[in-house]
C-alpha cells in the first residue's frame, strides 16, 4: 500500500513541477522601419522562447488565442538617408500545463 501512495505521490510531483508560465523573451535588433510591426514581432519571439522553455521543463505550452500581447519596449534609430529603423525587446509568458 505505501508503494502505491508513494507512486502516486511522485507522479503529481513530476505533473506540478511545470505547471505556470515560464517568462520568455524577444530582441528584434534594429530591422524594422514600423514600431507596431516591430513590437508585433518582438512579442511573438518572447512567445516562442517563453513555449520552448515549457516544452524543455516536460510540460504543453496554452498560449490564449488571439492574445499576443505582452510588454514592448523599443528604440529607434536613422541611418543616413533618413530612414529610421527600430529595435524592440518584449517580454512575455504562455500558460504551461
Amino acid at each position: 500500500m505505501r508503494v502505491v501512495i508513494m507512486t502516486v505521490a511522485l507522479v503529481a510531483l513530476a505533473a506540478t513541477v511545470h505547471a505556470g508560465s515560464y517568462p520568455g523573451y524577444g530582441d528584434t535588433g534594429y530591422n524594422y522601419n514600423s514600431k507596431r510591426v516591430c513590437c508585433d514581432a518582438a512579442v511573438e519571439l518572447a512567445r516562442e522562447h517563453s513555449m520552448a522553455a515549457c516544452q524543455r521543463a516536460g510540460g504543453w505550452p496554452r498560449p490564449k488565442p488571439g492574445v499576443s500581447r505582452g510588454m514592448c519596449n523599443w528604440d529607434r534609430r536613422q541611418d543616413g538617408s533618413g530612414r529610421v529603423w527600430y529595435s524592440c525587446k518584449a517580454n512575455t509568458s504562455v500558460r504551461c500545463d
